[in-house]
């Protein structure tokens, strides 16, 4: 499941997994039992190359204003191993669970969510299938205080094997 995400500047600073944000941001989420592989981290980069390219203007969308956000359950060992092997990326942890990743075309970070600070993270922890198993075991509801809202409006687009596909676009 993938989104397209405008991100306004004052939010960054109010959670964790906000403060590498630029203004269109690319989040990919797993299911708690799925992980991020190399094809996964393939698709999502591809996703960022057609939001930037598919534009009216050249540079309309300049590419250092895109950033992807893996979010999953687990750490996904063998797609980082194979990006230090074969693109000598960086990896750092920013905050607990939440891993900057450099050297790649677009800013990249890695959300494992069972790693994630209980206080800073409820909200994100919702995305689990059984909300039993969120950070908080599906006691903080409306009092956690944050929302998060997504307006989409949705640009049809094909694959390179002609398979339609849509972009969320803000």
């Amino acid at each position: 499941m993938s989104q397209i995400l405008q991100w306004h500047p004052a939010f960054q600073a109010a959670m964790q997994i906000g403060r590498i944000f630029k203004r269109y941001n690319i989040l990919e989420y797993k299911s708690p039992e799925k992980s991020h592989t190399v094809n996964s981290f393939f698709k999502v980069v591809s996703y960022a190359g057609l939001l930037q390219s598919n534009t009216q203007r050249e540079q309309e969308i300049p590419p250092e204003e895109i950033t992807i956000t893996l979010i999953g359950d687990r750490y996904p060992r063998r797609l980082l191993a194979y990006l230090k092997r074969r693109h000598r990326i960086g990896i750092e942890q920013a905050y607990p669970g939440i891993y900057y990743v450099e050297g790649l075309l677009f800013p990249m970070q890695v959300v494992v969510q069972r790693e994630l600070d209980k206080g800073e993270n409820v909200w994100l922890s919702r995305l689990r299938q059984n909300p039993r198993n969120s950070l908080d075991g599906g006691q903080e509801g409306a009092k956690s205080g944050v929302k998060l809202a997504c307006k989409q409006d949705f640009a049809p687009s094909c694959t390179s094997d002609g398979h339609p596909m849509l972009l969320a676009r803000l």
